[in-house]
């Protein structure tokens, strides 16, 4: 089960860190078109593209943390896997949340689904003390 929950944690991990190129430059896209549609205030229009890359920042920190904590956990460290709880946390609330407001979206059970695996396998990893992951 050790051995599931760590790969579980590395290959959510590389995915958030990966959403961050498509959060940030395909997801951009559609964004672009429905914008042009109407006529945006530009101190409105800017500020909703520095929130758009700032969050596939965020996405990419994210990732790059799951990742670096998983690597410390081979090596028996388990202090980082509280930050990544919480960005499990952090996720699967944004997800159930997007969920409900956005009236059944699928995309969001993305969220729900990588932020209840990060948050299941830090949980469990933690509590199963400093023993190395090989």
């Amino acid at each position: 089960m050790r051995k599931l929950l760590s790969v579980l944690l590395l290959v959510v991990g590389v995915l958030i860190g990966l959403g961050a190129l498509g959060h940030s430059f395909l997801g951009r896209l559609p964004v672009d078109a429905e914008l042009g549609k109407f006529p945006i205030a530009p101190d409105v229009g800017t500020m909703l593209y520095v929130t758009w890359y700032f969050i596939g920042g965020c996405f990419a920190l994210f990732g790059f943390t799951i990742v670096v904590a998983w690597y410390r956990l081979r090596k028996g460290e388990v202090t980082l896997l509280f930050v990544t709880a919480l960005i499990g946390i952090l996720f699967l609330a944004t997800g159930v949340g997007g969920f409900l407001y956005r009236r059944g979206d699928p995309f969001m059970l993305v969220f729900v689904v990588e932020g209840a695996l990060v948050l299941w396998a830090s949980l469990v990893l933690r509590s199963r003390g400093q023993a190395s992951v090989a």
